[in-house]
């Protein structure tokens, strides 16, 4: 039987605690249908604790911890591994884009790649990140939309010749006539002030 740390396994010393288990995660984990050995679980160890003590298991969540341990579950985050093919000419795409970005920095030209960033939901939600606080935070159980006051959508603008970038705040749709918004603004607000003698802008987006 498997030990950690010099510990005697929970799953030899407690096997009622260890059948609730198999109780709680019966019905919350999944996995890939390709591969057996790969599984997860969507509940927290706050949880799983929860539900173990009404079927009367009380369980920390160092205990949690080291029940899933033992039984093969591991805190991991998703890897970008999986290919998805590659287009012929890709390699020729990146060239001549490469090839056009020199030329305009060579001319003088501005040179701008643009790009919106990840959505966030405006509200007393969840945020990553830890502070030092005298009392806790308290936000909402669930990031439900329809609890949400807005959203917020950032659109960037690099400027590849001056290695600056100009963030802009939108708070309705992410559409085409946003991006064109944004880049005329930081044309107003920088770009004509940079490149005076500029009568055009290579875009990367």
């Amino acid at each position: 039987m498997k030990k950690r740390g010099g510990r005697k396994s929970l799953i030899e010393t407690s096997p009622q605690l260890v059948e609730n288990l198999g109780a709680v995660l019966r019905d919350h984990t999944a996995g890939d249908p390709m591969r057996e050995d790969v599984k997860w679980t969507n509940l927290s160890r706050r949880q799983i604790s929860r539900r173990l003590k009404e079927l009367g298991t009380p369980a920390g969540k160092n205990v949690v911890s080291r029940l899933l341990y033992e039984h093969g579950y591991r805190r991991r985050k998703p890897q970008k591994k999986r290919t998805m093919g590659q287009h012929a000419d890709r390699n020729a795409q990146f060239e001549k884009i490469a090839k056009l970005k020199r030329e305009a920095l060579d001319a003088g030209t501005p040179v701008i790649s643009i790009d919106t960033k990840k959505k966030e939901m405006l509200g007393n939600f969840h945020r990553d990140g830890i502070t030092d606080a005298v009392e806790p935070t308290i936000v909402n159980d669930h990031d439900f939309a329809s609890c949400s006051n807005s959203k917020v959508i950032p659109h960037g603008i690099y400027d590849v010749g001056k290695n600056e970038a100009s963030l802009h705040l939108n708070s309705n749709c992410d559409t085409t006539e946003f991006c064109c918004k944004s880049i005329e603004r930081w044309w107003h607000e920088q770009g004509q002030h940079d490149y005076a003698s500029a009568d055009e802008v290579l875009t990367k987006c």
